[in-house]
């Protein structure tokens, strides 16, 4: 698929940064969807580096319809594991 064709997910934090199990969980959370573009020549990350900081924003591209059905069963997924559906916002462009 064209670059330009891909699935784009645009992922941000609204937590505060005092709330040490929260920001363990968004990481967690962050964690669990780069994996994903270690075992999907499918799914990449804009930027691995923001991975390792909980409120920094990060954009995840999927170039493919089966890629995208299972990247978006695992942003799911991972927002209910690490509970973190009140602080995470997911926005597909």
């Amino acid at each position: 698929m064209n670059p330009k064709m891909a699935y784009i997910f645009d992922i941000t934090v609204s937590a505060s940064l005092e709330d040490g199990d929260l920001l363990t969980r968004i990481l967690d959370f962050k964690e669990d969807l780069h994996r994903e573009c270690f075992r999907s020549e499918d799914v990449s990350v804009s930027d691995p580096a923001v991975i390792d900081s909980a409120p920094m924003p990060v954009s995840f591209s999927v170039c493919s319809k089966a890629g995208l059905a299972r990247f978006t069963k695992l942003i799911k997924k991972a927002r209910e594991q690490h509970r973190v559906e009140h602080v995470v916002q997911v926005t597909r462009r």
